[in-house]
């Protein structure tokens, strides 16, 4: 059986069928995908884009040119300058997050350790008392 992820947003069931055995049932998956929605729009797209090259291939017409402008190189030069700055950004935030994970982690850690409790949380440390002994022997150093 395959394992199944139901997802319900408002009275629409979005449901994603995961079948990883083979490269081709990701490669072709429909259920649980966007083209679930938008198939008629890539269609009519598709649709178009072939009438188009038929019609130049068949009447010898040009409907575009490609020029030699510096548009192009331009913006495929500030497209990857952009992507580095953002990168850079991604990994410098990783970094401060991951730095502020290992604080909150040495925080608790350090609370553990200092903060030992009243009698109750010596008794559970050293039998694993019940929790009826526990509430009978619990203080104002022990944190509910």
């Amino acid at each position: 059986a395959l394992p199944i992820s139901k997802h319900y947003i408002g009275r629409i069931l979005f449901m994603i069928l995961y079948d990883n055995g083979t490269w081709l049932g990701v490669a072709f998956r429909f259920e649980g995908t966007v083209l679930q929605t938008t198939w008629r729009v890539t269609l009519i797209v598709f649709v178009l884009s072939c009438i188009s090259w038929f019609v130049e291939l068949d009447f010898g017409l040009e409907l575009g040119s490609t020029g030699n402008t510096i548009f192009g190189p331009t913006m495929c030069y500030l497209l990857v300058f952009r992507a580095n700055a953002a990168l850079q950004r991604y990994y410098l935030g990783r970094q401060y997050l991951t730095k502020v994970f290992m604080a909150v982690r040495e925080f608790t850690m350090l609370t553990c350790v200092a903060c030992r409790g009243g009698a109750a949380g010596a008794a559970w440390r050293a039998s694993r008392s019940t929790e009826e002994e526990l509430l009978e022997l619990e203080d104002q150093n022990d944190i509910r």
